[in-house]
């Protein structure tokens, strides 16, 4: 008789058989195993069906001395019916407990079956329906690149917003309607809309009388538009959203270079900015080209996110002019015009934005937070946090890619 103590009984059958897939073990229990292991395990439930009276069958195909030669032979020698089945009832015996299969009757499957019969043709109804409804749109001619999509997502859009029914001054309704080639770049502006607040609607009819419908070659080969300007400089983008950006900002503050009416262009809409600064401040840097750790230092050491120019301003960066502070609609747009100013220092010094070096920082400094102003541990700060902000850029934004989105 085998050593009971090692012997697995959740690899035991209902029969008495032992399977042991992983080891391809195959055998039959004898009696006094079986026995044995009830009362070893204190479980009547062990080869329930074990077959104590009968210990030997006629078998018309298969001799015992073939069986229990069978029995033996590694599992590559059964046969896959055996083999399934044998693995099949094995899985009921788990766990010291005896299950049986489920048995399905005839009736639920027929009605199973006419449930699923009836959603498939619901399914095949609806995706008829909406072919029919797209098979007269046209093809737009210019798609965004994958990639730009890919990184440019929105969650700024109000979910409730109904784009089917926005009309736009200039281009015909039915146009918008049928043709899905504006949905980005609408989508790119009424983003920037919100958070600049300024009528979505005029800036759409703006800046789509500008770039020929988006079709012009400047602005889809350059990312130009004419007239967008930026810090006294026409604004070139390294993308389509950036560039969109630019020229809604454009419109917020020079509106007259337009020629858009200042009376329905400023709103004030329900949009909201998140407290979650660093993933703003990750999502436009990277956005802008600017780096993400030298933005989270400057305005760390500018505000600490908790100045009252911070809070009832959105300023971030203590940008002003002419000895006043500015003032922003919401966190996002004080933490664009950083970048942008950023980008301006940068030109102005002559050097390129992948240059963080504590004496670039310093000519930053001179232009931005000059020393004569009491600025004398500005440059130190901002070196100081830059550094930690390298050293824990994964822990402070959430990850190693720069792509999260505005909101989070």
């Amino acid at each position: 008789m085998r050593d009971i103590t090692k012997i697995d009984i959740s690899k035991i059958t209902r029969t008495g058989k032992y399977v042991d897939f992983e080891n391809t073990e195959l055998y039959t229990l004898t009696p006094e195993e079986v026995k044995a292991l009830r009362r070893f395990h204190k479980n009547p439930n062990i080869a329930r069906d074990y077959d104590f009276d009968i210990r030997v069958k006629e078998r018309t195909r298969t001799s015992e001395p073939r069986r229990q030669e069978r029995d033996s032979l590694p599992k590559e020698y059964i046969s896959s019916r055996h083999y399934a089945l044998a693995k099949d009832r094995n899985k009921y015996n788990h766990h010291y407990q005896t299950k049986k299969p489920v048995k399905i009757k005839y009736g639920w499957r027929l009605l199973i079956g006419s449930l699923v019969v009836i959603l498939s043709g619901s399914v095949l109804l609806s995706f008829a329906t909406q072919a029919s409804n797209r098979k007269n749109f046209p093809i737009s001619t210019y798609e965004t690149s994958a990639d730009d999509k890919n990184n440019s997502p929105n969650p700024l859009t109000p979910t409730n917003l109904d784009t089917d029914n926005m009309v736009f001054t200039g281009i015909p309704e039915t146009e918008l309607k049928q043709n899905d080639e504006f949905s980005y770049e609408r989508e790119i502006i009424t983003k920037y809309s919100n958070i600049y607040h300024i009528n979505s609607d005029l800036a759409f009819k703006t800046i789509a009388s500008l770039t020929d419908n988006f079709s012009s070659e400047d602005y889809l080969a350059n990312y130009h538009i004419p007239g967008v300007t930026c810090k006294g400089e026409e604004a070139y983008a390294s993308s389509e959203e950036e560039i969109l950006l630019y020229a809604v900002r454009a419109i917020k503050q020079l509106p007259e270079n337009f020629g858009v009416p200042t009376d329905n262009l400023y709103t004030n809409n329900s949009y909201h900015s998140s407290n979650n600064y660093c993933a703003q401040i990750s999502y436009i840097s990277k956005l802008m080209g600017v780096n993400r750790c030298l933005v989270y230092a400057i305005c760390k050491t500018e505000c600490d996110f908790n100045s009252e120019l911070f809070l009832n301003s959105n300023n971030p960066a203590g940008i002003r002019s002419d000895d006043s502070w500015w003032e922003f609609d919401t966190t996002e747009e004080g933490f664009i015009e950083t970048c942008v100013e950023i980008k301006k220092y940068y030109r102005l010094i002559n050097k390129p934005l992948s240059d963080i070096s504590y004496n670039t920082l310093a000519e930053v400094g001179a232009i931005h937070a000059p020393i004569s102003d009491g600025n004398e541990l500005w440059l130190d700060t901002v070196w100081e946090i830059y550094n930690d902000a390298i050293n824990n850029e994964e822990e402070l934004f959430g990850d190693t890619n720069p792509n999260n989105r505005l909101s989070k």
